[in-house]
């Protein structure tokens, strides 16, 4: 299939990302692209201090660390996590679907292919270029053949049903709890509250609600959907008690309705500048909540459901991290890295551990060509970058 021949092509990806959006995490591949270069994202060392805008530095700057916060999430609770897992395993289980398909189409080709490299070394480059071009001429036709309506993308024509089974995922995503917001809300909500939290020098909680109230403001309506309400709700203290209450809610199947409860019990369990200190102690036996449905747990504890039957546990691209934080003697745990920000410019190596793409180079904590490059074109099928 054609977007499975990319992923043994060793070039890097297409990267069209709209100008409009400064960086992307792809939470189904472990990739962050960035949309700057890597001197404007100040990922490289430049020889004038003047080579790069400080203003374009700090933008960019902006959008990776709401970015990064969505790879915490990930890795520290388990409705991200498995959200995480099934976008990827649907999107290998159709791409192993669409190479049987082609495979059943051109097997004589295959053969053909496979044949010619028996032959003399003087003829057998073209031979096999001569079947390789055969074989992606019949498969363009067949995409032709399957194109849907106003689709350009390669990805769209050769594995639709991929993008059929993601657009279930993403209207579950962002289904409306009775609250008036969805999963959707509350994690796009608590990366934008962090990333203006990590912006602000707000001393006191009337300034940090000021500061989150005129910076949500910079976002589309619906990124502070989730805040209002809880701010409806509690009042200015909504400042405090967001994060902690969306890390614990993201511990739950429907973290939507999960949200307010948490926050309530909070807002009353906790003294101010405790809030971080008590949601750690409610994640150590979170309070059952019947329309939340199922107490999921961390992302440590949703991976370690399958510890002794090691042959039925599932890849995961978020190895590093996992085993970074199932060691009971680090540091920093789940509700730190996801609430306590001073901390967020400094998280270990081992959290971030991610494939990052800028316009111009390849890089990031574990970065192996091997494995880097079947993870970007991963990446790039699910954004439909091709």
């Amino acid at each position: 299939m054609p977007i499975g021949l990319k992923l043994a092509n060793p070039e890097l990806t297409p990267f069209n990302l709209p100008p409009e959006v400064g960086a992307q995490f792809v939470a189904g591949a472990g990739v962050l692209f960035i949309n700057a270069t890597a001197a404007e994202a100040g990922l490289v060392r430049m020889e004038s201090s003047d080579a790069v805008d400080p203003t374009r530095l700090s933008e960019i700057r902006s959008y990776v660390r709401h970015e990064l916060y969505h790879l915490i999430q990930t890795v520290c609770t388990g409705y991200c996590f498995i959200r995480a897992q099934r976008i990827k395993e649907i999107t290998l289980r159709h791409m192993w679907q669409s190479v049987s398909r082609d495979f059943r189409a051109n097997w004589l080709s295959f053969l053909e292919l496979a044949a010619y490299h028996l032959a003399p070394r003087s003829i057998r480059d073209q031979l096999i270029e001569l079947a390789r071009v055969k074989i992606l001429r019949n498969m363009e036709l067949q995409l032709n053949k399957n194109l849907p309506h106003g689709d350009y993308s390669l990805a769209g024509a050769d594995a639709p049903e991929l993008f059929r089974d993601l657009e279930v995922m993403e209207q579950e995503f962002r289904r409306l709890a009775p609250a008036g917001f969805s999963a959707w809300h509350i994690v796009e909500g608590a990366a934008s509250v962090a990333q203006i939290t990590n912006e602000t020098d707000a001393q006191s909680v009337l300034e940090l609600d000021a500061a989150l109230t005129r910076g949500l403001a910079r976002f589309d309506d619906c990124y502070g959907v989730a805040y209002q309400i809880t701010r409806d709700l509690i009042g200015p203290r909504a400042a405090q008690l967001f994060l902690p209450s969306a890390a614990l809610a993201l511990r739950y199947e429907r973290p939507a309705q999960a949200m307010l409860p948490l926050l309530v019990r909070l807002s009353k369990a906790a003294a101010p500048g405790e809030e971080t200190f008590m949601a750690r102690m409610f994640g150590l036996t979170l309070p059952e909540l019947p329309d939340a449905g199922r107490r999921l747990g961390t992302a440590v504890s949703v991976w370690s459901r399958g510890r002794f039957r090691f042959w039925r546990r599932r890849h995961s691209f978020y190895r590093p991290q996992l085993d970074y934080l199932s060691n009971g003697h680090n540091l920093i745990d789940e509700i730190e890295a996801l609430c306590d920000l001073r901390i967020f410019d400094d998280l270990p190596a081992e959290l971030i551990d991610v494939i990052v793409r800028t316009k111009d180079q390849l890089g990031g904590v574990g970065a192996d060509e091997d494995a880097a490059f079947p993870r970007l074109q991963l990446a790039a099928i699910q954004l439909r970058l091709d």
